[in-house]
């Protein structure tokens, strides 16, 4: 074989020899990333969630809503929403609750999690409690949950959803 040719040979295996080393380390960074990255891309399951096309599949959303937050209590069966909608919309939600069972006053203890607008509200009161108007959910209420209340927070367009099932 010509010098050439060896010498062309060399190269060409020099080439390999690199992009294999290369390909491994970028495998074995690739694989020290991923595993770091998992942790955070778990989903703590205590967390307030914002995703409204989650709580959709979870929950029946007879609106858009303006904002949504949301969490699942897993050891209780229940879920727990925070849920604006526009005022238009938040006028036919009491009214369709309405026809299933009329208002009853509740205070509701404030989250950390919840909007900074109901904390700020619940500030207000002293005792981080919010007050307002308690529904049958029955317009919400998706399998699993087979049971919940709605309750519309005063002065605003926020409604606490609560829906368990047994």
């Amino acid at each position: 074989m010509p010098r050439s040719h060896y010498f062309i040979a060399a190269v060409v295996l020099s080439i390999l020899g690199l992009m294999s080393a290369c390909g491994n380390s970028s495998g074995n960074n690739s694989n020290s990333s991923s595993a770091d990255a998992n942790p955070a891309t778990k989903i703590n399951a205590n967390s307030a969630r914002t995703d409204v096309e989650e709580l959709g599949v979870r929950v029946n959303l007879p609106f858009e809503t303006e904002e949504a937050v949301w969490k699942e209590v897993a050891a209780e069966k229940k879920l727990i929403a925070v849920i604006r909608f526009t005022p238009e919309n938040s006028a036919k939600i009491v009214a369709d609750a309405e026809k299933a069972r009329p208002a009853t006053r509740v205070d509701v203890t404030s989250e950390t999690w919840f909007p900074p607008e109901l904390i700020a509200q619940a500030d207000m009161t002293g005792d981080d409690r919010l007050a307002g108007n308690s529904y049958a959910a029955i317009s919400f209420v998706a399998p699993p949950y087979t049971d919940g209340s709605l309750i519309r927070i005063d002065n605003t367009d926020y409604f606490i959803l609560q829906v368990s099932f047994k």
